[in-house]
């Protein structure tokens, strides 16, 4: 089973400000990009597929089929909290395809969903992640960028962003699912931006010495593999 968390660099958005003005950009309920059938159950592994792809192309269409199974599932029941926190987890993937209007979109999505989440189980792993992540990525934006990105956004949602706040919902979802690497990842990302190196580069030797237990493990390994080769 999936573990309840979000994937990929959700909220590094340096192409907010072009949201408002440029009119491309991809309708977020638009383009399933494949006829594929999806099983829920097995999304974590189809997710993990498309994450390690080279080409975008099938990246993108793997990410909308399981993008529309999961908007199926919660359209016919509002209360499948596992459709919920598939399509959160799928929001997260799909940012780092499409375009800055629709990153924005996401943002104001993946935040309603977790909120949902953390009203239904308080210790959600996965929301927590992604209020972390949310909170790291608005801190990481210069100040023009944002500024937009909290009006657009909403700002009563983000304008109290705090590097606080980001580390400790990360550390609870550490907590919830110690052995989700990507958890950590995150954490040391946060570490990172704020020049905390030590913390940062002991959270990535742990992370590429430690056993994969989900599908996305070696894809989060890679990704701190590489972040370590930037400091030696």
């Amino acid at each position: 089973m999936l573990p309840r968390r979000p994937f990929g660099p959700l909220w590094v958005l340096p192409l907010l400000l072009l949201a408002i003005l440029l009119p491309g950009g991809v309708d977020l309920h638009g383009q399933a990009g494949t006829t594929a059938d999806i099983d829920l159950d097995n999304a974590d592994r189809i997710l993990a597929q498309a994450r390690g792809h080279d080409n975008s192309e099938v990246r993108l269409s793997l990410y909308r089929s399981v993008e529309e199974e999961a908007r199926a599932a919660l359209e016919a029941d509002p209360d499948d909290h596992e459709a919920r926190w598939m399509l959160l987890a799928t929001l997260g993937l799909l940012v780092d395809e499409v375009g800055a209007r629709e990153k924005v979109q996401a943002a104001r999505e993946v935040h309603e969903h977790a909120q949902v989440l953390l009203e239904h189980d308080a210790r959600h792993a996965g929301a927590h992640h992604a209020m972390g992540r949310l909170n790291a990525g608005i801190l990481r934006l210069n100040r023009v960028v944002r500024f937009v990105a909290l009006r657009l956004v909403g700002e009563d949602t983000l304008s109290e962003a705090s590097w606080d706040d980001a580390e400790e919902h990360l550390r609870i979802a550490m907590e919830e699912e110690p052995d989700v690497l990507v958890h950590r990842l995150e954490l040391a990302r946060a570490f990172e931006t704020q020049g905390r190196h030590d913390e940062m580069l002991e959270l990535l030797e742990g992370i590429v010495v430690a056993d994969a237990t989900v599908p996305m493990d070696p894809v989060v390994q890679e990704r701190a593999r590489h972040i370590l080769e930037d400091y030696s």
